[in-house]
């Protein structure tokens, strides 16, 4: 489950990402050019929250092999 939930969210950010890139480019030459920075912006946002959640997707898929293979003396 834990890696589903890292592929949602990552593909809403992509999703979102679309979105804005649609939206903007059909105002024509002057919207395709302000959809630059916001894109920019959001990609080096998505980015870095995806890192954020993999690595602690990560920490917690490492926690939960720990419990099981632990060994009570």
């Amino acid at each position: 489950t834990l890696g589903l939930r890292l592929y949602g969210n990552i593909y809403a950010g992509e999703t979102l990402l679309t979105l804005l890139v649609g939206g903007l480019a059909h105002a024509g030459v002057g919207g395709m050019l302000a959809a630059i920075i916001p894109t920019l912006v959001w990609q080096g946002f998505s980015i870095f929250v995806g890192s954020i959640q993999a690595f602690i997707f990560c920490m917690l898929t490492m926690v939960y092999m720990a419990h099981k293979v632990s060994q009570d003396h």
